[in-house]
């Protein structure tokens, strides 16, 4: 907390008196004229200006790279505007794709066509405030960060600082950029206001801020918290269940600073969110109708599903068009009117990946043509055969997947989490297929895993009380299932994200099936910016299981070279290693199935790194070697499905109504497959989602949940060597948000 003493050398830069408050005044146009020059007369000086030469005093910046969009035509980031930016934009005219409008009016049209074509031919900006790319991977830590308010709000609509301090930390450039709602706030520690003292490592910036808002978001919490009775929060290791604890909900905020005058005499009254300095917050929501929802009324929603054989027993198959159904996803997808690819030649071209053997990362996938069985009429060559008002499959679950939002305010990451929904198939030709009938249900899988479309801090909080607000609507409402499309058609519609392939938010599609073959099989498809179609994908932190997932010297020499990575569970599989192709292209898996590499154990570290917590209700400690097993394993797609977590294949369930959910969700204690006696691990993924969707919701942008501090495991554990110097003290686990080590990849399954 930033406090004045008059016997220490001034950090905050507070006026001991009036006179000194004059003098400092009548001398700031000689002091800090050179800093103030403003080329664009936008208010903001060059030194900290996004677009030096373009009036841009919001400094709105989407792409989060530390150029402005006024100035920033490069929409392919590769550091000039050439032909390439210019077809990209063509295809986002009259879209509302947030980078190519250029004025942020809302919508790409003829005046940001106008503004383009003065950006062509150059390199974009010129900006003072471009972002450091490292912070993404090792970022600085901040000892303190404040925010103030200030007495009334600036010409810009800036109407907060926010103060920094860098004091542990060796090498920083004496400018800062971050970004807080896809706006530049460029932190300076060379004296430029709101900056008082040059060269004292507290950085300072101007922003916008909505503090009325975020008390609400904060006031909401605490009568949740007192109405759900939330009073423990469960602790986690990555995704292993360690231990819990209670959780009080605070009275008061915390005592507040000091008030600043800054040297125009402008007012700073110190804001102190209430639950900043909470590090966990236990789900005070109901997660069936904010995290995973399978509810019949909402799966089966007559106006907004299609079910070709009636599962449900409703006596209504939907609507095949409603805006949940297999159909609408896929049409929606293909975008015709900027593909030109039709939705039903989307869908087939899809098909046709099953029907004949596909390669990815040098690994063959064998085909299935048992597929063609489940679409009458389709004869497996022709797009018109394909029937597209009768695709076989069944709405199980819409799913949150906001635990995989990665937050930073330095600019770089902007993942805003997934919105998913899963399928199960259904078999048209069979004879159970009928109203009520269980039995017309296949072992099949497919999961639309669309990324949220803002990463935006305050984006980010809004969506996950959006999702929270859900708990407080009676589920398969009509007021519940329009809140919950509200939500989804951000990430369904056409153009979503007008920069993505296809202008479609899908991240992937995966399956997971038995249905059309033998054995299981896990299979990950992407959008092809090319083609405009789905192909075939590397399946995620997962190395080729036929070759590598047991005995395999070369997956032992990868587990021991990344040991601790992998015991933190912030590896990222590579898709070579050892000068060969390493990432697998599917996963042929069975009940049990896990992963098993011969370590040495004198290759690994001698104890577990200080990421590592155990889970306290186990008999016996695993060894460095048995838990290395087990993060590698558990981060696999098919043991994640399996043996790991004792699953039997799907964590949702495609023959089940109402769909049943996996163990590993809801919560199940394996003991250790790899053979360590006495070990046992708890899952519970459903309240570690809850928990982090909590933080997103409750915690300030200003907090350690988006500004790293000395204990983040981000900052402990960087990806990569950092630009700075940094002494970090003593590690104490109690310190650490566990579950920010996620945050690495969202591969999470």
């Amino acid at each position: 907390m930033f406090t004045y003493d008059p016997n220490r050398k001034p950090q905050t830069g507070i006026f001991r008196n009036i006179s000194t408050f004059l003098l400092l005044l009548m001398l700031s146009p000689v002091l800090f004229a050179a800093d103030e020059i403003d080329s664009d007369k936008d208010g903001v000086p060059n030194a900290i200006d996004n677009c030096v030469n373009v009036a841009n005093a919001n400094q709105r910046d989407t792409d989060r790279d530390g150029i402005g969009n006024s100035c920033d035509g490069d929409l392919d980031n590769s550091g000039f505007v050439n032909s390439i930016d210019f077809s990209m934009f063509k295809k986002r005219l009259l879209t509302k794709d947030p980078d190519a409008d250029l004025d942020g009016n809302g919508f790409v049209n003829s005046l940001d066509f106008s503004q383009f074509k003065k950006l062509l031919l150059k390199a974009p900006g010129p900006s003072n405030t471009k972002v450091e790319p490292s912070f993404d991977q090792a970022p600085p830590p901040a000892s303190d960060v404040e925010l103030f308010e200030l007495d009334q709000p600036r010409k810009d609509g800036k109407n907060a600082v926010i103060m920094m301090s860098f004091d542990k930390v060796d090498g920083l450039k004496p400018v800062i950029s971050t970004n807080f709602d896809n706006k530049t706030v460029a932190l300076n520690d060379n004296g430029l206001l709101p900056d008082q003292v040059a060269g004292d490592r507290l950085y300072s910036g101007y922003l916008e801020n909505d503090f009325t808002i975020l008390l609400k978001q904060q006031d909401s919490f605490s009568r949740r918290a007192v109405a759900t009775k939330a009073n423990q929060v469960a602790k986690f290791s990555g995704r292993d269940f360690v231990g819990s604890e209670r959780f009080v909900v605070p009275d008061n905020a915390p005592q507040k600073a000091q008030s600043l005058v800054l040297a125009d005499g402008t007012l700073l009254t110190p804001f102190i969110p209430k639950f900043d300095n909470i590090k966990l917050f236990p789900p005070a929501h109901d997660e069936t109708r904010s995290l995973m929802v399978t509810a019949p009324s909402v799966t089966a929603d007559p106006t907004r599903t299609f079910d070709p054989c009636d599962v449900d027993g409703d006596g209504s198959l939907g609507t095949v068009n409603g805006p949940w159904s297999f159909k609408t996803l896929m049409t929606n997808m293909a975008n015709t009117p900027s593909t030109g690819v039709s939705a039903q030649q989307f869908t087939h071209n899809w098909l046709r990946k099953w029907m004949t053997n596909q390669t990815v990362n040098s690994f063959t996938i064998n085909a299935r043509t048992n597929i063609q069985n489940f679409f009458p009429g389709w004869n497996g060559i022709n797009a018109a055969t394909l029937n597209m008002n009768q695709l076989p499959f069944r709405l199980l679950a819409i799913v949150n997947r906001i635990d995989l939002a990665k937050t930073s305010a330095y600019g770089i990451s902007n993942n805003p989490g997934e919105i998913r929904f899963v399928f199960g198939l259904v078999d048209p030709n069979s004879a159970s297929c009928s109203s009520g009938n269980l039995s017309s249900t296949r072992e099949m899988t497919v999961i639309f895993e669309y990324g949220d479309v803002n990463g935006a801090c305050n984006a980010l909080k809004n969506r996950a009380n959006e999702w929270i607000d859900l708990s407080s609507l009676s589920i398969g409402s009509a007021a519940y299932n329009a809140a919950l499309q509200n939500i989804t058609d951000d990430v369904t519609s056409v153009n979503a994200v007008p920069s993505k392939p296809n202008g479609s938010a899908l991240n992937q599609l995966r399956t997971n099936e038995i249905a059309l073959s033998f054995p299981w099989q896990l299979r990950e498809f992407v959008v092809d910016a090319g083609t405009s179609n789905l192909v075939p994908a590397t399946i995620k932190q997962t190395p080729d299981p036929a070759l590598f997932r047991f005995g395999s010297a070369v997956t032992a020499s990868y587990m021991e070279q990344n040991a601790d990575d992998i015991l933190c569970e912030t590896h990222a599989v590579p898709e070579t290693f050892a000068a060969q192709p390493f990432l697998g292209a599917h996963a042929d898996y069975a009940f049990g199935t896990i992963w098993h590499a011969p370590t040495n154990a004198a290759n690994l570290p001698a104890t577990l790194p200080s990421c590592h917590k155990t889970n306290v209700n186990s008999v016996a400690l695993p060894t460095v070697q048995g838990e290395l097993r087990h993060k590698m394993s558990l981060n696999a797609c098919d043991d994640c499905h399996s043996g790991e977590t004792s699953t039997q294949f799907t964590h949702v369930k495609p023959s089940t109504f109402p769909t049943a959910l996996s163990g590993f969700l809801t919560g199940v204690t394996v003991s250790d497959p790899g053979g360590e006696a006495g070990v046992t691990r708890q899952f519970d993924d459903l309240t570690r989602r809850g928990e982090a969707m909590e933080s997103l919701a409750v915690k300030s942008c200003f907090s350690d949940l988006f500004i790293p501090r000395p204990f983040d495991p981000i900052v402990i554990f960087p990806k990569i060597p950092p630009i700075f110097t940094f002494d970090p003290p003593r590690f104490d686990p109690d310190l650490v948000d566990f579950n920010r080590l996620q945050q690495s990849h969202t591969f999470a399954h």
